[in-house]
Formats: C-alpha cells, structure tokens, sequence
C-alpha cells in the first residue's frame, strides 16, 4: 500500500472521529441540567466579600484524575466536578497548578490554597482540611513489570522494594503495611518518575491507585509494565476545604450534593475505566445507536491500517531483535566491562566481562555494595566526580554528554587491588535529567605497575649519575692535590738533608713531611673512590 492511501486512510478516520466527538460532547451538554442551590444570607456576603479567598491548587500532574493539559488548562475528573460546582454556585475559583504535593498540603493547612479538587481523607489531614461527601472511589493496585506472576499481594513483596509518591496517602498506608510484612518503602516526587523507576527495575512495584497508573502507562508506551495485584486500601476522592473557610465548605458541600448521581457517573466514566462500574447510562445508549454507522466505518478503516501497521511493526520488531542480539554478544565478548548503577549507587546491570577482571559471577557482583569494590581513596574520588557532575548539570552551557574518566584501585574476588580506569556518563529519562550512570571499566593495571617500574628505574639512573659526577669531581680534586703534596715531601726532604738533626727546625721539618705522606695515603684513597 502506498504511502498515499495510508495519509488517506488516517485522515477518513481522523474526520470520523471527530464527528464521534462532537456528537458526544452535543448530547452531553444538552442533558446537563440547570441546577441552583439555596445559599443563605452569611454564605452570599462571605463569598462577595472574600473573592481573593477563592484559590484552586490543582496537581498538574496527576492524571486523568487532575492535570494540566498542554496548553496549561486545568482538566480532568476533578476539573469537571469543580465546573460543575462552579455553575451551580455562580463562583470562579482562581486556579494554580502544583507539582509538589506535599506544598499543596502546607498550603490547604495555612489557608493559602482554599480548595482541592480531589483529595482523599486520612486521619492526619482531618486535622486542617474539611472534606465533602465522596464523589469517586478507585481501588489502588501494585504495579511491576511483566516477567512477575499475576494476583501479587504486599505479603509477596518481602524484602523487596515497593514505589509511592511522597505525601499521597497512599505512603502511610504502606508505610504501616510494611511494619506487618517487611518491605522497603521507597518514596518519589511524582507519579512518573516512579513508573519509569518500575520499569528500569529500579524498584520491585509501585503502588498507586488503577486510575492514574492505567493512564501514566499508556500514556509513555512502557509495554513491559502490568497491573500485577490490588491491595486493600481504596482511593475515595472528595473535595478539600482548608478549615480556614468553614463557610465556603458548606457552599461547595451544598452544590456536590445537588449533583444528579448519574451525572457525577457519567463525569467519572469520561476519564476512568474500572471493572468495578458495569451497564451505560440511557444516554450513552442514546449516543451509540446515533453514533453506530460511524463506528462501523471507523473501525473497518482502523482495520485496515492496523493491518498495515502491524505488518511494519512486526518488521520493526524483527530488526529490533536482531539489533538487540548484536549489541548484547558484543557486550559479552567485550574486554573491558560495561555497568550501569542508579544515583543511590546501587549496581543495576555489570556485562559478562566482570569475570575476566575481577573474577566474580555477574550475580555475585550485582549483590556486592560499592563500598566493597573501591579502596577508599578511590571511593573518595568517585564520590567527589559524581557530585561535581551533578553540580554541572545545573549549568545549561555544560555539555551534557560529556564522560569523565578516573583511574581507580578495585579489589578483585582475591581480595587484591588492581588498577581500572572509569569512563560513564549519565542515563536520563525523558525530560533529561539524570536517573543513573553508565560506564566502561578498562583493566589498566599492567600499565600502572609498568610505569611505577619505570619511575623507579628512572630514580636509580639519576642516582647512579650523581654519583658519576661526584666521583669525577672528588678524582679531578685528588690528583691536583696529590701533586701539590708531592711538592712538599720533595723540598721538605731537601731540607731536611741541609739541616743538622740537632737543629730545632729538623724537627718541625719531619712533622711537615709526615702530614704530607699522611695526606698523599688519603689522596690515593679518592683516586680509587673516583676510578669505582
């Protein structure tokens, strides 16, 4: 099929799900109903004269529960909920989206965000937020990659490490688990970061509830993740109120329960899908038997160019394959040693090639802590290239694939320490930053041993010269003065031929000569220093 009629198939169904669309969002505004609440006399002039008091804090990102869409607009389940409460009401909340879930909650305690859109009630939290009536309710489940078996419970995890965003309920909940079936608890700042640290196998689970795991998977295409069990505990979202503003909880309480049940269904049903709800609304049914000549087009085009799509993919995947295949038998045949470690330090994969430098298993090493690998110095050095590295990153005109290299002591499976050499540059996730290292570890220690050999033999060179030189100097010393000694003994005997023994300067003259043999047997002593 040419590329032509592929355009041509996508844009026929584009159209026709568009219609779809459209007749949907018709249908649904026009069963909307007009409702209105009775607020009393204190509620109205609280709510004329505390305008500024009226803030929205959203998490922007937590979908489809609350999110920010593209463009910075508030959406999800909870932003139809507070739409509605707002057109029931006849008030506009001014709206502020959040990343940091437990600033949100700082805020609701200090009154500066007024509202939640979607909150759930813990025993805590009662302390400095009023909550209203549940408006829906989402079992959470354990989320690990595919090679685990299915129907997991917390009790199968032991020992093992298991996923929550910081500050959601959730965390105390399996905080408290773990006191009864001893799992780590390891807490990330959002909901994504946690799904990629599930699917590098950073992580054994994460536990989040259906709704928003459901959406964060299909959403960054991680085929190698599944819903591997439920948990007891269930997400039953209301909306918060800070305490500070005891009146308008009872404005928002009064609007939530003025909400035709179905409606609120239906507003659940748009963005979330559990088995738990089953059967459609008469609405829906409405919308299918208009829609359904439609829907048979749609999906005979989608067919089609599934059928064209799944013919490349399967071409893709085989060459794919064979790609992978290459890669992995040059890892396992390479000398040097390829790692990769996440930023806690911990080994997360080490290639074959660990058994030809340090003699250990790859399983072996993967349980062996970082502590244990390096002398301390080298641990020192690590430590400080990673932390300026890190540092670095903050810098936008920094190079962000450049790779350092350190030459470190490791020990091997006998305990001994050799030299390697270390190359790695940080692994990143989609937004860029960093989540790990990766490496190459390079077996220098011959070279390092060589060259501490030659710098010895170096050292003994320039000793053995000096004492060339100094023997030169003590000979050149030697023999000029061993001629002038000859001097004296020559005109000392002289005299003393001249000079009667009686005479007082004989003696002196004896003395003389005796010093200068004394001294000529010394001389004879440097020349043969000096010939060695």
């Amino acid at each position: 099929m040419s590329e032509y009629m592929i355009k041509k198939i996508q844009n026929i169904s584009i159209v026709l799900s568009s219609f779809v669309i459209i007749i949907f969002a018709f249908y649904g505004l026009g069963a909307r109903k007009q409702i209105k609440v009775e607020l009393t006399q204190e509620e109205i002039n609280w709510l004329n004269d505390n305008q500024d008091k009226l803030t929205l804090w959203y998490n922007a990102e937590f979908p489809p529960i609350e999110f920010a869409s593209e463009k910075g607009v508030f959406i999800g389940m909870g932003a139809d909920v507070i739409k509605r409460v707002e057109e029931i009401t006849e008030i506009t909340f001014t709206k502020k989206p959040s990343l940091d879930w437990n600033d949100h909650l700082n805020a609701l305690k200090s009154g500066e965000c007024a509202v939640a859109p979607t909150i759930v009630r813990t025993q805590d939290r009662e302390d400095y937020i009023i909550f209203t009536q549940p408006y829906a309710t989402v079992p959470v489940v354990l989320i690990t990659t595919t090679g685990n078996e299915a129907n997991l419970s917390l009790k199968d995890f032991n020992g093992k490490r298991i996923g929550v965003v910081s500050g959601y309920a959730t965390e105390k909940y399996l905080r408290d688990q773990a006191l009864v079936y001893n799992y780590d608890v390891v807490s990330f700042f959002n909901v994504q970061e946690a799904i990629n640290s599930v699917s590098f196998g950073q992580i054994d689970a994460f536990a989040e509830n259906l709704a928003v795991a459901a959406y964060f998977i299909e959403k960054e295409g991680i085929p190698n993740l599944k819903v591997a069990g439920k948990t007891d505990y269930f997400f039953s979202f209301s909306i918060g109120i800070s305490k500070k503003y005891p009146i308008l909880y009872n404005v928002v309480q009064k609007a939530l329960k003025s909400i035709p049940e179905q409606e609120l269904t239906d507003i659940r049903r748009q963005w979330i899908r559990l088995d738990q709800e089953k059967g459609m609304s008469e609405r829906t049914w409405l919308i299918l038997n208009l829609t359904g000549m439609f829907l048979i087009i749609l999906v005979l085009a989608l067919v089609l160019l599934s059928l064209l799509l799944k013919r490349r993919l399967n071409q893709r995947m085989l060459s794919l394959k064979e790609s992978e295949e290459k890669y992995r038998r040059l890892a396992e045949n390479m000398s040097d040693m390829a790692w990769t470690i996440d930023l806690n330090m911990n080994t997360t994969y080490v290639s074959p090639s660990v058994m030809r430098i340090f003699g250990f298993t790859v399983e072996e090493y993967l349980k062996r802590p970082i502590t244990s690998n390096y002398s301390p110095e080298s641990l020192k050095l690590i430590y400080e290239a990673v932390a300026e590295n890190i540092e670095l990153e903050k810098d936008p005109t920094i190079d962000k694939q450049r790779s350092r290299i350190l030459e470190v002591q490791q020990y091997n499976n006998q305990n001994e320490l050799i030299w390697v050499s270390l190359s790695a540059t940080f692994m990143r996730n989609d937004k860029g930053e960093p989540i790990g290292l990766q490496g190459i570890t390079r077996n220098i220690n011959e070279l390092k041993l060589a060259e501490q050999e030659q710098k010895r033999l170096s050292e003994q060179l320039l000793q053995a010269q000096k004492m060339e030189s100094v023997g030169r100097l003590a000979g050149g010393v030697a023999h000029d003065f061993n001629n002038m000694l000859g001097v004296i003994i020559g005109f000392s005997d002289l005299a003393l031929v001249k000079i009667k023994q009686d005479d007082p300067i004989y003696y002196n003259l004896t003395e003389i000569r005796k010093a200068a043999e004394r001294s000529s047997n010394l001389t004879r002593q440097l020349l043969a220093f000096a010939r060695k």
